[in-house]
């Protein structure tokens, strides 16, 4: 194996074993934190609190958009 060869599979092997770092870290931090932080966790709370269902699940049953439009301008909201 060449010197270049060898430069460049240790380069790949370096980014391999990085992103399986940086994987291992989120699952890891995922794994043990109860609560989500910042502004997620005030959303959150506030949604919960309210009694809010804004899932992502629950904007794919909107139906179809063109009824939110407005027919003149295509705006949201039937504008003026």
């Amino acid at each position: 194996m060449t010197a270049t060869a060898r430069r460049r599979v240790t380069a790949w092997a370096r980014l391999a074993a990085g992103v399986v770092l940086l994987a291992l870290a989120v699952a890891g931090i995922h794994a043990t934190t109860t609560r989500a932080g910042g502004p997620a966790a005030r959303v959150w709370t506030h949604n919960v609190r309210r009694g809010l269902n804004a899932s992502a699940l629950f904007y794919t049953e909107l139906g179809d958009v063109r009824e939110f439009l407005d027919a003149r301008g295509g705006r949201y909201g039937g504008g003026e």
